[in-house]
């Protein structure tokens, strides 16, 4: 295991941790209020010896080996010894929120931020440049990254497109979610189609056109999934199920898998990749398991 995987992976369980403890707290728990004008006092960055939150929310690394991590309240990037911990603040430069949604490094190794309120990219002056976003939902739930190097964000309704020459970022399909479904799931295959699912089911678009090619009911009303490359895992309700986006039709689940009856039974909230042929798969009850794809094996 090569240093890169275990610091990704001591983060990880950070982060499923946060996540775990997130879906405990109540509301008032989860908001902390501070003293007030407390967040306008705040100098970004920070130095500290812990995060700024205990509520993780993403995870990336840059192209320096540091682990950035956000939080309910703020971003932070780890270099071994301490923690840079990064604020919304009354400078331009700063955050445009604390609350952190997603993280991306790019083709171009540009890093983006996204928050409940705007999206920003990191500079090599270590604070962030805001992208102005043409909308008045500037939630971004996802910030993605076709074949081509286009950038996409996702507020779980829409989808924008990012325009590096005119530094702005505008929608282009205003209904991505649709029915009574809560909010939708992006995906880009490596054939460069977009994916999107929702508790009802899944539509296909062309990222060139934008235009619908494709939808395939869903049953059991599942809420999370993740693209490994070529294949859609869709989870949520004690149900998992693997769609292939090439053949346009659904797989049996693997052997290991679907003869560990506690696995292919329980609430798979969150999966991440851990090296170059495994999946860690992060249960609601049952912890977590490691399923190995080349083996076929879970542990």
């Amino acid at each position: 295991m090569t240093l890169s995987n275990r610091k990704i992976l001591r983060t990880l369980f950070r982060l499923l941790a946060g996540i775990l403890y997130a879906v405990c707290l109540s509301a008032c728990d989860a908001k902390e209020p501070l003293p007030e004008n407390r967040d306008a006092e705040i100098e970004s960055p920070v130095i500290a010896n812990d995060l700024s939150n205990q509520k993780v929310t993403a995870i990336a690394e840059d192209t320096q080996g540091h682990i950035w991590i956000g939080t309910f309240r703020g971003l932070n990037k780890n270099n071994v010894h301490d923690y840079h911990q990064y604020f919304c603040t009354d400078d331009s430069l700063g955050l445009p929120d604390n609350q952190i949604t997603h993280l991306l490094r790019d083709s171009k190794n540009r890093f983006w931020v996204g928050t409940v309120n705007g999206v920003c990219l990191y500079t090599d002056k270590d604070n962030f440049r805001i992208i102005p976003i043409e909308a008045d939902n500037k939630n971004v739930r996802q910030i993605l990254e076709d074949r081509n190097g286009r950038i996409f964000l996702s507020t779980g309704f829409q989808l924008y497109a990012y325009h590096p020459r005119e530094e702005k970022i505008t929608c282009v399909l205003p209904e991505i979610c649709t029915g009574n479904t809560f909010y939708a799931q992006c995906h880009i295959a490596p054939d460069n189609n977009l994916w999107v699912m929702t508790s009802t089911g899944l539509r296909c678009y062309d990222l060139s056109t934008l235009q619908l090619k494709e939808s395939v009911a869903l049953s059991g009303y599942p809420y999370y999934s993740y693209l490994h490359n070529n294949e859609l895992w869709i989870t949520g309700n004690h149900t998992l199920s693997i769609f292939d986006t090439r053949t346009r039709s659904f797989k049996p689940l693997p052997q290991p898998i679907a003869q560990n009856t506690t696995l292919c039974n329980a609430d798979i909230d969150y999966i991440h990749p851990y090296g170059n042929n495994g999946l860690l798969l992060n249960t609601a009850r049952h912890g977590m398991f490691y399923y190995i794809l080349r083996g076929h094996k879970t542990s």
